[in-house]
C-alpha cells in the first residue's frame, strides 16, 4: 500500500470516526436533556424509534435485517479496498458505522435515538447517523451509475 492510499486511508477513518463521536454524544446529551425548541417547524428533542423506516417490526426481525445489510455493506466495503476504489470504500464505511451506531441503539436501548425533528410528523426524525446512513447509499449510487 503505497504512502496516499495509506495517508487517504488515515484521513477517511479519522473523519468518519468524528462523526461517529458526534453521533454517539449527541444521542446520549438527548438522552440526558430530551428537549431543545427552535420554533414550530424544527426542534431537536428525544424521539424513540422503535419502527425501522416507518413499519412497525418485530426489534428482532430490525436487528437481524440491520445484521444481513451490514454484512453485504460489508463486502462491498471489502472489494472496494480490493479494487483500490477509495471512494467505495469512504461511502460504505459511512453505512456501516451508521448501521452499527444505530444497532447499537437497538440493542441497549431497544430503540433509536433520533432528535433531529423536521416538520410535524414522526415521519421526518432522524439523527447523524441517518445522515451517515443516506449519504453513503446517494454516493454509492451515483457512484454506480456513472459505470
Amino acid at each position: 500500500m503505497d504512502f496516499l492510499r495509506r495517508s487517504y486511508i488515515f484521513w477517511m477513518v479519522g473523519i468518519i470516526s468524528i462523526i461517529l463521536a458526534v453521533d454517539r454524544l449527541t444521542k446520549w446529551y438527548f438522552l440526558k436533556n430530551p428537549n431543545l425548541y427552535f420554533g414550530d417547524w424544527f426542534k431537536l428533542s428525544l424521539f424513540r424509534n422503535f419502527d425501522f423506516y416507518f413499519f412497525p417490526l418485530s426489534q428482532w426481525l430490525i436487528i437481524i435485517f440491520t445484521v444481513g445489510s451490514i454484512a453485504a455493506f460489508g463486502y462491498l466495503f471489502w472489494r472496494g479496498i480490493n479494487r483500490g476504489e477509495n471512494f467505495v470504500v469512504f461511502t460504505t464505511l459511512l453505512i456501516l458505522v451508521g448501521g452499527l451506531s444505530n444497532l447499537f441503539d437497538r440493542i441497549f436501548f431497544n430503540f433509536v435515538i433520533d432528535w433531529l425533528h423536521f416538520g410535524a410528523n414522526s415521519f421526518s426524525v432522524i439523527n447523524i447517523a441517518d445522515l451517515m446512513i443516506v449519504g453513503g447509499i446517494t454516493g454509492l449510487f451515483i457512484f454506480f451509475s456513472k459505470k
